[in-house]
């Protein structure tokens, strides 16, 4: 029975200084998934901007086809009277 004392005195004594020793790994945990939560938010919010300005882009070139339309027709009402 001794020399089980003697491990059950070496674990508590290994139990008392491991998070000395080893340190919780629970705030890098946090750090990384502070990491990918940015990286997330990064990456929708450039895509978010990149349709953006594709939609701008269309809607502007909507605009301007439409206006070379409406030329087009007031020029050929002139042309006729």
């Amino acid at each position: 029975m001794g020399r089980l004392d003697d491990a059950r005195d070496t674990i508590a004594q290994l139990r008392g200084i491991t998070p000395v020793v080893l340190p919780s790994i629970m705030p890098y945990l946090r750090v990384a998934r502070d990491a990918r939560i940015a990286e997330r938010k990064a990456a929708k919010l450039a895509n978010e901007a990149r349709e953006a300005a594709a939609l701008a882009a269309a809607q502007t070139a909507e605009a301007a086809a439409r206006e070379v339309a409406l030329k087009a027709e007031q020029e050929a009402r002139d042309g006729i009277r």
